[in-house]
Formats: structure tokens, sequence, C-alpha cells
């Protein structure tokens, strides 16, 4: 099978989000192309570790590529089709190189671990031949991903007590190497992901297939680590009269108002919230006695009393139009996502683009025609990932049934 050029495969207008070919800033947007095995291929269905990536980059410019491969590994052994795995390895460094990416995340070791310890060492050099390739072409930020937890989900599936210690020797090879090369780190383990014993939402559907709730969790844990610093909570404490009892924690307010009966203010966030990683909080001081009425965008969100919103903890807000934009932008990315994957891995790509082409391969001028539906998708993520303004009014109930 000849390879397929970029050109073929995203012609989605890279170049307009690269000024050149130096890695911008982790904060500077840019292209970010995921590699590794079904740990990412598996995101396609849940978009959650891209949704919160996207969410965190703020309204900086950002485009995701996906290049995850179930039953990939650092040689490129799944990616070799009818070729040898050298091409396959050849395939994956030329595709990433083509485009232009300002960050690379990597993550492999869950099939090589399956190699015990006798595949240690050839993980080890393969890992490194696989860096060499990347950054002999590219100046980008390299971040690798160490592997979950092998669930224990009891039987009639296996104890997996042996294979985690063979999963902590491949994520020890993972650190050094990322220590050596001062390259980015994301323990999945480390961050518990695999091992919360919850068996009414387990992270895993098998042991080492992340779940929805996995991805959810190891989304949270990829977002906190890439970006520390990041203000993902919401917090704002007011007293009667719209005063700020403390800095304000993740948005900013404007147009405040509050006589102790009734508060309302306009808050434009940071960011949006990340599932799992943002917490968001209301407290208001000083309320004369009743029950109120929390309303965002003139709809009824919560109800708590006077006590509940001035005590130390103030109100959990648990969902809002913030949540909703959210979880609309994480459908975007789904979207995005299946017809990018189309785009990149047809099924019938051996008669389109392989040997057996003289049967099918008029058929390949088909293949770009995802391009626009791939751009109508990005604009639509760009658009929906940049916060909006919402006014919030809390209002005592008995207040407002004698208004109606």
């Amino acid at each position: 099978m000849p390879l397929i050029t970029i050109a073929m495969l995203v012609g989605v207008g890279l170049g307009t989000l690269v000024q050149d070919e130096k890695a911008a800033p982790r904060d500077g947007g840019g292209v970010v192309v995921l590699i590794g095995d079904a740990l990412l291929e598996g995101d396609y269905a849940f978009g959650s570790i891209e949704t919160a990536l996207t969410a965190a980059s703020g309204n900086r410019p950002i485009l995701f590529r996906n290049l995850g491969w179930t039953g990939d590994t650092v040689k490129g052994e799944a990616r070799a089709a009818f070729e040898t795995a050298k091409e396959g390895f050849e395939r994956r460094a030329a595709l990433v190189s083509e485009l232009k990416p300002t960050e690379i995340f990597v993550a492999y070791g869950m099939n090589e671990s399956f190699g015990g310890v006798e595949g240690l060492e050839a993980f080890e050099r393969d890992l490194r031949a696989l860096l060499d390739s990347i950054t002999e072409k590219t100046n980008a930020r390299i971040t690798l991903i160490a592997p979950i937890v092998h669930e224990r989900l009891g039987s009639p599936l296996p104890d997996p007590g042996e294979h985690n210690a063979e999963l902590e020797r491949y994520r020890s090879v993972l650190r050094r190497v990322a220590e050596e090369r001062t390259l980015g780190f994301v323990d999945l383990a480390a961050a518990g992901i695999g091992a919360s014993e919850n068996s009414s939402f387990p992270d895993t559907t098998d042991g080492i297939h992340l779940s929805q709730e996995g991805y959810r969790r190891a989304a949270a844990a990829v977002a906190k680590a890439i970006h520390p610093g990041l203000s993902i909570d919401w917090d704002v404490a007011l007293d009667r009269s719209g005063k700020a009892l403390q800095p304000t924690v993740g948005t900013t307010l404007s147009q405040i108002v509050g006589d102790g009966r009734a508060v309302r203010f306009v808050a434009l966030d940071t960011s949006l919230p990340i599932p799992g990683l943002s917490a968001r909080r209301l407290r208001v001081n000083g309320l004369e006695p009743g029950t109120y009425s929390l309303k965002i965008d003139g709809k009824e969100r919560t109800r708590a009393s006077h006590e509940e919103w001035s005590g130390n903890a103030g109100v959990r807000l648990e969902s809002g139009p913030e949540t909703e934009q959210a979880e609309a932008l994480r459908e975007a990315v789904r979207a995005k996502n299946t017809l990018l994957f189309h785009r990149l891995r047809p099924q019938n790509q051996t008669y389109l683009f392989g040997f057996r082409k003289h049967e099918q391969g008029q058929n390949a001028q088909e293949i770009p025609q995802f391009d626009p539906l791939v751009a109508e998708r990005e604009a639509e993520i760009d658009r929906l990932k940049r916060p909006r303004p919402h006014t919030y009014e809390l209002i005592r109930v008995e207040d407002a049934n004698r208004d109606d």
C-alpha cells in the first residue's frame, strides 16, 4: 500500500493554525496530535480527553488529530496493514510530521506489557526509536501517557495482580525516558484510573479498556497534569449587597446588585467546566430568612434556604448553562472525530489506495469530501468552547410568589 499523504488525508487548513515549525507554548493553542493504542482510539466514542483539553485552551485556536489505533504498539505494528511493521512505523512518523504539531501525546505500554519482563528491553528500544522519529522532524512538545491500572472486576475475568506488576515495570520505563528527555508525563495509574473499585461505575469494560466513566476520570487527570495552574473551579462568595467576600475564582462578575432579599450578577467564566475536575459553588451571606431560588438566564436551577446559601460551603451548582455547553462541546468533538476517523481510515482503503485500487480506485475522489464536513464541526467546536456570559438571580421565593 503506498504511503497516503496528508494532502489526501486531512486537508482541513492545518497551516492556518501553525505560525512556524517551532513548538508553541502550551497555552498558545496550535495542533495537538494524539498517537497511541486503544486508550486514545477509544476516546473517539466519548470525546472526553479531547473535550477536556479543548475546554482548557480557552479562546486560543487549537486543533486535535487523534491517530490512536487499537492494537498498536511503539513499533507501529497495527498500522502495517499488508506491509511490514517497519513500514507502519515510518508511515506513522511521516503522518505526524506532515501534521506539523505543536504538541504530541504518546500513549503506549498496555499492549506491550503482555510481553512481560522479557519484552521490556525491546519496548524501551522501540519507544526511543519512536520518539527519535518524531523529534527528527518536529519540535513539538511531547507528553508520554502511562497506561491505567488493570481493573479488578471479579470472576469470570482473570485476577489482574500479576499483570499489574508487569504494567508497573513498563510505566517505570516510560517515566524514566520522560525524565531523561525532559518530556511531559501523565501517569494514569497514579491518578487511580482503573483502581477506583466502584462496582456501580467501573473505569473499564473488561479490565483494560476504559468505560465512559473511565474516560471521564482519565480526561480530568490529563487536563490536571497538563494545565496544573488552570483555574477550573468556580467559586463566588458575596454578601447581601453583592460585595465580594473573597476573590472570585473561575469567573468575572459584572452588573452586581443586591438588597438582602435578592442578588443579581452577570458571570463570564474563564473556561468551560471539565466533568470530574470542576466544582461550582455559590455563597451569599446575610440574606433575610426564607427559601431562595437560583435562576440562571431566567431558568430555575436550584432552591435552598438562606442558611444553606450563607453557610461556609455555600451551595454546589450541579448543572447550568455552562455544564450544558460543555456537554454540547463534547458531542461536537465526537461528531468531528467520527467524520475524521472515516476520512483517515476508510474501511475499504485497500481498494481505494492500495494494491486493489485498480478495482475501485476511482472512488478515492470521494474521501476528500469529508473535509468540509470536518471543517464545519471544527468551527462549531471553536464556537462552543468559548464561555458565554450568563445572568444569575438569587430571589426569595416568598417575594417572587407575591409578585406573581
